[in-house]
C-alpha cells in the first residue's frame, strides 16, 4: 500500500457507528444538548458506539477537564440511553 498515493478506493464500512454526546453543565450530565445549552457547557464527551453497543470512539471537548468518574458516570448515562 502506497499511502502518498490518494485513489477513488473508499473504505469499506463493517459496523454502522452512532454518536451520542453527554455534557457536564455543573453537576448536571445532559444528554444530545440543545444548542443553548451548548452555549454553557463545562464538558463535552461524545460516545460513538456500534450496533452491538461496542464503543469504537470517543472524543471530548470544552475546556474543563474530565475526571475518571465523569466520565464513567457519562458512558453510564449512555448506556441508559441506549437500554431504553
Amino acid at each position: 500500500i502506497d499511502y502518498m498515493k490518494k485513489t477513488n478506493k473508499k473504505l469499506p464500512l463493517l459496523r454502522e457507528p452512532i454518536g451520542i454526546t453527554v455534557v457536564k453543565i455543573g453537576d448536571a450530565l445532559i444528554v444530545d444538548p440543545i444548542p443553548e445549552e451548548e452555549k454553557i457547557i463545562e464538558a463535552r464527551l461524545t460516545i460513538t458506539v456500534t450496533k452491538d453497543n461496542t464503543v469504537c470512539a470517543l472524543q471530548k471537548g470544552g475546556e474543563t477537564p474530565l475526571t475518571i468518574e465523569d466520565i464513567d458516570k457519562m458512558v453510564s448515562v449512555l448506556e441508559e440511553v441506549l437500554e431504553g
